[in-house]
């Protein structure tokens, strides 16, 4: 099992809320953009390598973290990401 996302059955938008779950998880471009933000302003791809150019973090929460699209940070070590 990967990551949990829960909506709330009270929810009046849960199907919207789905719909954007999907779609970020649907390709490595919806997920770097959710994740990371704009390639060449919020970030770039140095030897394969993300390098973040600014504080931007929509969001960190492990619950959209997704494994197929993780990108390798040289905030972080490659030991580290090989953990």
């Amino acid at each position: 099992m990967e990551n949990i996302i829960g909506i709330s059955a009270k929810s009046e938008n849960a199907e919207d809320v789905l719909r954007f779950i999907e779609w970020v998880h649907a390709s490595q471009e919806n997920y770097d953009l959710f994740v990371y933000g704009i390639e060449g302003k919020d970030y770039t791809i140095e030897n394969g390598r993300l390098k973040r150019l600014g504080d931007f973090y929509l969001t960190s929460d492990p619950a959209f973290w997704d494994i197929d699209y993780m990108r390798d940070e040289t905030a972080f070590s490659r030991d580290f990401m090989a953990q």
